[in-house]
């Protein structure tokens, strides 16, 4: 079998091969040009602070012969600023992979990166840290008063780190505590919102029954009546 290409380009061709007993296809397949893109293997972003957006620019060079279309799909904790995009070939592109860790814990992961049906595996990592951020008191104790009066006490919150630190006050410890006492909390309000409908729709049934019954009452006084009018017309004749 001889194989001349007129272009550098995909060929596939199916060759079918009859015998006396059988017959079967033997597909051709030909590659001609290919994207290849410049990825690192890695991305290790360190120790970084717990609840604070990480961030690390990243490179994507074509090093093939085609343009091809990319996308990036991230591990949960990680995110990207742009999950998809088209690379000529010889050309590069500068895209930002974030890190917003929720726990102390080191994460470690796969992204895959698909491209000219292709798929490659990078390794994403980071460790989360506690810095130097706590309260100047553990716990707090209350001066006496007198109703209807007020006393106070103030505490401080020491940032020792060197980022930028957002806070605000919360019921519980933990965001996952939160999530689901408000999910708890939501399921009995669609429980308590099912129950007041069925009682409403209960309500109306018993006033429509209570009205048709009323109906009832009426065309039967009225015909009592009629027929005590017919009572007397009679004895009158």
């Amino acid at each position: 079998m001889r194989f001349s290409p007129e272009a550098k380009i995909d060929y596939t061709f199916d060759l079918v091969i009859v015998t006396e007993r059988e017959k079967f296809v033997v597909p051709i397949v030909a590659t001609g040009k290919r994207a290849m893109l410049e990825f690192p293997d890695v991305l290790d972003f360190g120790n970084c602070p717990v609840k604070y957006m990480s961030e690390k620019p990243v490179l994507i060079r074509n090093i093939g012969e085609k343009a091809t279309k990319w996308f990036l799909n991230m591990p949960p904790g990680f995110e990207v600023d742009k999950k998809e995009g088209l690379l000529e070939n010889g050309k590069a592109e500068q895209i930002v992979v974030k890190f917003y860790p929720h726990e102390f814990k080191p994460y470690k992961a796969e992204a895959i990166l698909s491209y000219d049906n292709l798929e490659a595996y990078v390794t994403i990592m980071g460790n989360a840290q506690d810095y130097q951020v706590y309260l100047s008191k553990n716990h707090i104790t209350m001066d006496e008063a007198y109703i209807s009066l007020q006393t106070q006490q103030t505490f401080q919150i020491v940032n020792k780190s060197k980022y930028k630190v957002d806070f605000q006050w919360r019921a519980f410890q933990t965001e996952k505590e939160e999530t689901e006492k408000k999910n708890k909390l939501r399921s009995q309000l669609d429980q308590e919102e099912a129950e007041e409908r069925m009682l409403l729709k209960e309500l109306v049934a018993h006033e429509h029954h209570a009205d048709d019954d009323l109906d009832e009452q009426d065309d039967s006084d009225e015909e009592e009546k009629d027929e005590k009018a017919n009572i007397l017309k009679r004895q009158k004749k």
